[in-house]
């Protein structure tokens, strides 16, 4: 592929993972009432504690499949396939060795971990055999994630896409049949199970297609293939460990410290805010896997005219998707679960304030060096942030409580992604006037947010579906041109007709 199908592939997989993205957000919302119901508040911030814990089992999850997808597409880049079979075996290798090392361990504490979540008694003796299986098939899941590390690697990010879509699917609705039959606790872990299985047999088909002869027998990587990963590997653990002391680290500290109801909350929250996170998704592996394989061929103006791109896009997005959630939480809340749910507006405030600015601000440039093979510049930015996050955690909890642990983690988000801009262009060749445009955004978002909760607090708050979602799409209609304005009155976005024919106007050959 040149460089001009390798961006335009990269925006019809942007495009597949919007359409699947937008279909996969709705499952999340739509088990999440029945939770409440069927469990209370208490219960789902039990399983999202568990989740959590299971999740930290797989903390090298991310850095595994990342330096798959570099390594992967690099050698997509090359049409080196042996390269790309003998990568997939040595991350079957480093997934069965976390996992040899991970499950006995959670295995033999089990009964320790639940009680420091505080699990009700009722729950206890389904989260203490649930959990280290939960958390071994959270490992074993990097298996799955390694194969489809080939499929993105040869630019069909989109494909990977849907198979997860259909896969989270099965998921939830098996989980909401195992709920509404009394299953309880365990049918979050049925339906987990039963989406891990799909996504596997699926997967290997697929991959095979694009790379035939694929082994998923374990290999031990040679000296050089360790040095040329070891690098990048560690550098990406290093982030996933900056990653927990985000979102995992509040809620186990929430349920160990206070109680699982405040994780439920947290939960709430972190759910809405999750659809800011998805628009961001749309184009993060695409843009990783593209710029994976113009850096292998050399073409750096490839490189910086998708930066560009991504960045104009993920501001129009990513922007309006904060801006709704900001300015329309309450009425979110209710139409969502059906009652106000106030003690989930501070929590989501502080969420709204860590997750854009991080998005918006190092969204893009991550991807870019993910995909180059540039990870100290983003471990520079993940130590900033591991270290503020730690000071300010202790700091903010002693005098604030359980809302100290929530606001140390976008404090100390915000200001790291603040510092990552000023590390990227000292070394990376990226066009400066693209990131400013970026940051002038986040003040186009605050002028809107506020706008949209002036406008709101002229409309009385509802207490039904109905009225919420009236209020919701109205003021939603008459914030987005507003949005819009703004961002061409601060020269954020050209909006010009030509910009668009540009990005999707051809299709790929």
């Amino acid at each position: 592929m040149s460089h001009e199908l390798i961006r335009k592939q990269l925006f019809i997989n942007s495009a597949t993972m919007a359409a699947c993205r937008a279909v996969s957000a709705v499952f999340p919302l739509v088990i999440v009432p029945f939770i409440v119901v069927k469990l209370g508040i208490i219960g789902y911030g039990t399983w999202e504690a568990l989740f959590s814990a299971a999740t930290l089992c797989a903390l090298g999850q991310s850095a595994t499949v990342n330096t798959m997808l570099w390594q992967m597409s690099n050698a997509f880049g090359a049409q080196d396939e042996e390269k790309v079979r003998r990568l997939l075996q040595i991350g079957v290798f480093v997934t069965l060795a976390q996992f040899l090392i991970i499950f006995p361990s959670v295995w033999l504490l089990h009964h320790q971990l639940t009680k420091l979540f505080h699990v009700p008694p009722t729950m206890i003796a389904v989260a203490a055999i649930a959990l280290p299986i939960f958390g071994g098939l959270m490992v074993l899941n990097n298996l799955n994630e390694c194969v489809g590390a080939v499929i993105s690697g040869y630019q069909h990010t989109g494909v990977v896409t849907i198979v997860q879509t259909v896969s989270q699917a099965a998921n939830y609705i098996i989980s909401i049949g195992c709920l509404l039959a009394g299953f309880g606790l365990l049918s979050m872990f049925i339906g987990f199970s039963v989406g891990f299985l799909l996504t596997s047999s699926v997967y290997f088909v697929i991959a095979n297609r694009y790379c035939p002869h694929l082994r998923l027998s374990p290999v031990l990587p040679t000296r050089q293939e360790y040095q040329a990963l070891y690098g990048y590997f560690s550098l990406m653990l290093f982030g996933s460990f900056s990653a927990v002391l985000r979102d995992q680290k509040d809620k186990l500290l929430l349920a160990s410290f206070w109680s699982p109801v405040w994780t439920g909350y947290y939960s709430i929250a972190s759910r809405l805010i999750g659809f800011i996170s998805i628009m961001n998704s749309f184009f993060y592996v695409p843009v990783l896997t593209a710029a994976g394989a113009l850096n292998a061929r050399g073409d750096w103006a490839g490189i910086k005219r998708i930066y560009a791109d991504v960045v104009s896009i993920v501001v129009v997005l990513v922007g309006f998707m904060a801006v709704v959630i900001a300015g329309l939480h309450d009425r979110l809340v209710v139409l969502w679960i059906g009652k106000s749910v106030p003690q989930v507006d501070t929590i989501l405030s502080w969420l709204v304030i860590g997750n854009v600015t991080a998005i918006l601000l190092t969204g893009p440039g991550t991807a870019v060096c993910k995909g180059i093979g540039r990870l100290g510049i983003e471990a520079s930015y993940w130590a900033i942030g591991i270290g503020l996050n730690i000071i300010l955690t202790i700091t903010l909890v002693m005098r604030y409580g359980e809302m100290g642990t929530i606001a140390a983690s976008a404090l100390s988000w915000a200001f790291s992604s603040m510092a990552f801009l000023v590390i990227l262009h000292k070394k990376i060749d990226l066009p400066r006037s693209v990131s400013w445009r970026a940051v002038r955004a986040l003040g186009v978002i605050i002028g809107t947010v506020i706008l949209i909760k002036y406008l709101s607090a002229l409309w009385p708050a509802s207490v039904t579906r109905s009225g919420a979602l009236l209020s919701i799409a109205l003021l939603t209609i008459g914030a987005l041109p507003c949005y819009l304005t703004l961002l061409w009155v601060t020269k954020v976005i050209p909006l010009s007709p030509e910009t668009f024919r540009t990005l999707f106007g051809k299709k790929a050959r």
